[in-house]
């Protein structure tokens, strides 16, 4: 079991901005949720690796340039829920494991999560309201894991490796290569009155069920069966489909014959999208927020088992969804 030593709320080590900020329709449907990743790190021969005072004054200095994730969830008085950039913090954990880096599974599991990254509970009173949250376990052989949870309310895979990678340079004390983040949520205003160009399945986050028998665990495809795959989806095609619906539609497929559902049921592939370099004109790469849509395709099982129909579900869904969602969210 983790041994929990020290947990604290590390804060802006200057003085930050201070006010509510304004969030998306695309961050409004992530409230509640928290991403988590994990990074291994092997024992080194210096002499201050993964000192714990050295990562939280430099995890300070970093808040100072991302000072949103210091701050806290609210809500406004039109009901939208903002982050109030007060600088309060984030929270960090420090632990240990009497366990080394060859006992650990490293497939992604319900284990590696509890293990490494930290959870709600831990933060208390504050937790509904947090933005970033960071464990550094030390292992017995020496290494470091370092979890972390951010918020996706303000946050998706890019923004996040910005931030983590941000404050690694600031630990090596290579500033240099810092470039600071952008916080201006205009981009992703939705149009005044909305244009709906066609229904988008949306179900709240609130009302999503987690299941406890979840099994997690990784596909590892070949190249030679990617190539088979899509040579097969690509047969006699004008435009080419693309590694990614080939892949996704053999998933699909499979998970119909798997849940052995009727013909006549209709079946939903739902899959997060990043749209950053997808919107006219594209976000720039210090963009800080929330750019995920949750692209949503539904069709028949009758139509998904179809070699052809399939094809054309799979254009679709990769054509007009992706482009689309961004138009059609409501202000």
């Amino acid at each position: 079991m983790v041994e929990v030593l020290e947990s604290c709320f590390v804060v802006p080590s200057d003085e930050t901005p201070k006010g509510r900020l304004w969030l998306s329709n695309l961050g409004q449907f992530a409230r509640g949720l928290f991403s988590g990743t994990v990074n291994f790190y092997k024992k080194t021969e210096a002499t201050s690796f993964f000192s714990v005072e050295v990562l939280k004054a430099s995890l300070a200095i970093a808040l100072v340039l991302f000072y949103p994730l210091a701050g806290r969830c609210t809500v406004g008085s039109d009901g939208r829920v903002e982050l109030d950039c007060n600088a309060k913090g984030c929270f960090f954990v420090r632990a240990q494991l009497e366990r080394t880096f060859d006992s650990i599974n490293f497939q992604p599991s319900q284990e590696l999560e509890q293990l490494f990254i930290p959870s709600t509970q831990m933060a208390g009173s504050e937790s509904p309201f947090l933005l970033l949250m960071i464990q550094a376990t030390y292992l017995k052989c020496g290494g470091v894991v370092l979890g972390f949870a951010v918020n996706h309310i303000i946050t998706d895979g890019q923004s996040s490796f910005h931030f983590i990678q941000t404050w690694a340079s600031i630990t090596r004390g290579d500033l240099s290569s810092i470039v600071p983040p952008s916080f201006d949520q205009t981009p992703l205003r939705a149009r005044s009155p909305p244009i709906v160009k066609f229904d988008l399945p949306y179900k709240d986050n609130a009302a999503r069920s987690t299941p406890t028998d979840r099994t997690t665990t990784k596909l590892r495809l070949s190249k030679e069966q990617v190539s088979s795959l899509k040579s097969r989806c690509n047969r006699g095609k004008v435009t080419k489909i693309s590694t990614f619906c080939s892949v996704a539609s053999l998933i699909w497929k499979c998970y119909c014959y798997a849940q052995n559902l009727g013909p006549d049921t209709t079946a939903h592939l739902t899959m997060p999208v990043d749209i950053h370099n997808r919107l006219q004109p594209q976000l720039p790469k210090t963009h800080f927020s929330n750019a995920i849509v949750q692209a949503s395709a539904q069709s028949k099982v009758s139509k998904i088992i179809h070699p052809v129909h399939f094809k054309l579900l799979l254009k679709v869904f990769k054509l007009q969804l992706i482009v689309s969602t961004m138009n059609t969210l409501g202000p």
